[in-house]
């Protein structure tokens, strides 16, 4: 928690807590320490070769999920490597059903010390999305992470898969759960969908309805400017 405060004393006493326990081999603290460093971008600094060595053994390995997670999406977002990250991701899956069907005699979504469980589900489906023939897999992924998992990001990209006027309304639905949830992108989408042209309103009715997606456009494009809040 202290590497989330504000407080630069805060944020000093953090990084010596877990660097020590790093260097102790602890995985934990390594792990907590390399997502740090990689959500500020300074994991390739050359300072850090020997967290890096400790890291690639702790992956080497193949018995963390959290830790092949995090490979996979240093792979994908900082080296870009979608088919090594891919890979990642599918072994820290595995890995993690495996964990958890071993602790509870069950199989489920992912063990419960999977923190970042969600982060693999979204980021691979995301990765497939893009391959031709690969749709239904992308979207049971999305799916975990969306449904089961109630990761934001998810909800997204799985309604962008989805037909906007489908009979079901999910495209809506998962839109602005969400938008609703902080992604801005989302927001945009639902201000363009309210605000598409329809069919001249005549009665009472249809007056009301027209005017109320004319005011839900305006809102949720309200929403998606940056520092805008629900």
């Amino acid at each position: 928690m202290v590497l989330l405060s504000r407080h630069p004393g805060h944020v000093y006493l953090g990084h010596r807590m877990v660097n020590s326990a790093a260097n102790l081999d602890y995985e934990p603290a390594v792990l907590s320490l390399v997502a740090h460093l990689f959500r500020q971008r300074q994991y390739p600094d050359p300072k850090l070769e020997k967290l890096r060595a400790k890291f690639r053994r702790i992956v080497d390995q193949g018995r963390n999920p959290n830790a092949l997670a995090l490979h996979g999406m240093i792979l994908h977002i900082a080296v870009r490597n979608e088919v090594d990250a891919v890979a990642a991701f599918r072994r820290a899956l595995e890995v993690g059903i495996e964990n958890n069907t071993r602790v509870a005699g069950f199989k489920w979504t992912a063990a419960a010390d999977f923190e970042w469980a969600a982060d693999c589900y979204y980021l691979l489906g995301k990765i497939l999305a893009k391959r031709h023939g690969q749709k239904k897999e992308a979207m049971s992924l999305l799916e975990k992470a969306a449904l089961e998992l109630d990761f934001p990001e998810a909800y997204y990209e799985l309604a962008m898969l989805l037909d906007k006027d489908g009979p079901d309304g999910r495209w809506v639905q998962y839109m602005i759960k969400a938008a609703a949830n902080g992604v801005p992108n989302a927001a945009t989408e639902l201000g363009v969908w309210f605000g598409r042209p329809q069919e001249p309103a005549t009665g009472y009715l249809s007056k009301f309805l027209s005017l109320r997606r004319v005011q839900a456009s305006a809102e949720w494009h309200r929403v998606s400017s940056p520092g805008v809040a629900l």
